[in-house]
């Protein structure tokens, strides 16, 4: 297994760009070290000399996440943000924190502070466009003006947004023209993950800083810079706009998951969040994730951290969840992981630290079927597991080879039986549209879901999205397909194009969630959250 405190040692190896490198050389210098964190680098824990001097007394941060929900997403009731308080910026204000910075958390994608009317309208991309392109909207700048007032910004120093919808980047530059209207000229910091592909427009220049990639150490790092006169383009994984014409990027910098600080739930309206739409439990459940990376090789899926772990040492792990229920009593949490058994050391370590802490806790998390023991899941539950979520993905043996699941049906099936006699509540993902599926494969999927309705308490339906850096989008030949016009897309060779397998795949989604739905509905689990 790669090494758990930071990845393979590929990271430590110069990607070949000298200006990114003349870059880490000038930061390190600035700062007084001789740290040269190359391209993709991670930031260790024993690498404390990157982060030495950084002192955020006295400064007050606002840590903001917009009202705006999809208004394109039918039958959604509120924004899938409101299920729980969001791990980024939990883990943001954690380490903004913990060099003495004053963090207010405004998640304004909760609570009662906005209509559904009011949210959809500042999640309407084309009325932002419109109103970017200088046509007048009072009922927009009204909005706007009323989320200002709920930033309560009188003290901050530096405002950072993170962008959780599409909508969010456009709103954010007429938020920033709203306060440079009323004179207000702190900076303003965006991250998320919808800030890079909708900020290469010219109007993301007005915009002070993006964050790139991973945020914890860079923002960290630049709220510092602000807050003392320093440089901010010496920055790793920032990107700076001079001025309307003139921009720069530097390194993106990923993280140790060792060198995050406990989690820190000060500030947190822990009411607002709608616990049980998800995980079916009463009281607060909180995110939290402690491994980064994926052992399965699945064709479709994203290549970004495939075979690269990052993994919380289990000591750590187990010391975070004392904290968050001794200090603010929370016991249910809900593991982000993409897959919870990516080693048996490892696992085996963890488990045993919770089972000896001898805590009442109850957990969720995603499980690969491959390689799963019955012993494994029985110290799971032992631990606290109360239920996990396992990608089926597709139930055809024939999609499965093609993809690389390298997992048959019937195994799968052992694995849902094995979860059931620990005392594991078993969800499972399915994945509608995918290349090459037919109708007698969605039919098959229904007939083995109905056949097996007592191993299966949720069903969780997605739709196909095509990934540009998986395996499917990089080398699309191997699995009979061709990129699509702008190489966008998949069309399968002497079968349906990208626009069909899209119709097809919506029509076939719909078919599933209306099973999902009745049968989540039958056990009580049903929330208009999920409605088809």
């Amino acid at each position: 297994m790669p090494d758990p405190i930071g990845g393979s040692t590929e990271d430590g190896l110069w990607k070949g760009d000298p200006v990114f490198r003349a870059q880490f050389q000038s930061f390190s210098a600035a700062r007084g070290t001789s740290l040269l964190h190359p391209v993709n680098a991670t930031f260790r824990p024993s690498d404390r000399d990157f982060l030495s001097g950084v002192d955020l007394s006295g400064l007050r941060v606002t840590l903001a996440l917009g009202p705006a929900v999809e208004s394109n997403l039918p039958g959604m009731t509120g924004s899938k943000c409101d299920i729980f308080p969001p791990l980024y910026l939990i883990q943001i204000a954690s380490v903004l924190r913990a060099y003495h910075a004053q963090v207010a958390i405004k998640d304004h994608c909760v609570g009662k502070n906005f209509t559904p009317k009011e949210r959809q309208a500042l999640g309407d991309v084309k009325r932002l466009q419109a109103a970017l392109a200088g046509r007048r909207d009072v009922k927009l700048d009204a909005l706007l003006d009323k989320w200002i007032g709920k930033l309560e910004l009188e003290d901050t120093g530096i405002l950072c947004l993170s962008a959780h919808v599409s909508a969010d980047p456009l709103t954010f530059v007429l938020l920033k023209r709203r306060l440079k209207l009323q004179g207000r000229s702190l900076p303003m910091i965006v991250g998320g993950y919808w800030n890079s592909p909708l900020f290469r427009h010219a109007w993301s220049r007005e915009i002070d800083y993006l964050v790139n990639g991973e945020g914890e150490i860079p923002l960290t790092l630049l709220c510092d810079a602000l807050h003392h006169g320093k440089p901010p383009g010496l920055v790793p994984g920032v990107t700076v706009f001079e001025d309307q014409t003139k921009s720069f990027r530097t390194s993106e910098l990923t993280h140790s998951m060792d060198a995050l600080p406990v989690p820190d739930l000060e500030g947190f309206d822990l009411d607002a969040y709608s616990y049980r739409t998800y995980t079916c439990w009463d009281g607060v459940v909180i995110p939290y994730r402690f491994i980064v990376g994926c052992p399965s090789n699945c064709a479709y899926c994203n290549l970004d951290h495939k075979k690269r772990f990052k993994c919380r040492r289990p000591e750590l792990v187990v010391r975070d969840l004392l904290s968050l229920e001794d200090r603010f009593g929370v016991s249910r949490f809900f593991f982000l992981n993409a897959a919870f058994n990516i080693g048996r050391a490892y696992e085996a370590e963890l488990l045993a630290r919770m089972i000896q802490a001898k805590r009442r806790w109850r957990w969720s998390d995603c499980c690969r079927p491959q390689g799963i023991t019955e012993k494994t899941l029985v110290d799971m539950r032992r631990a606290g597991c109360d239920w996990l979520n396992w990608g089926l993905d597709t139930s055809s043996d024939r999609l499965g080879r093609l993809y690389q699941r390298n997992i048959r049906r019937e195994d799968f099936t052992r694995v849902l039986e094995m979860s059931k006699r620990a005392g594991i509540r078993n969800s499972i993902n399915v994945i509608i549209g995918l290349p090459h599926e037919t109708k007698k494969d969605v039919d098959d999927l229904l007939s083995y879901l109905e056949a097996h309705d007592d191993l299966i308490q949720h069903v969780f339906v997605h739709q196909y999205n095509f990934i540009p850096h998986s395996d499917m989008g990089t080398a699309p030949e191997r699995f009979g397909l061709r990129l699509g016009p702008g190489g966008w897309g998949v069309d399968e060779i002497d079968g349906l194009t990208w626009a069909e397998r899209q119709r097809f795949g919506g029509t076939m989604a719909t078919r599933v969630r209306k099973f999902a739905y009745s049968h989540a509905k039958s056990r009580r689990q049903y929330s208009s959250q999920f409605e088809a």
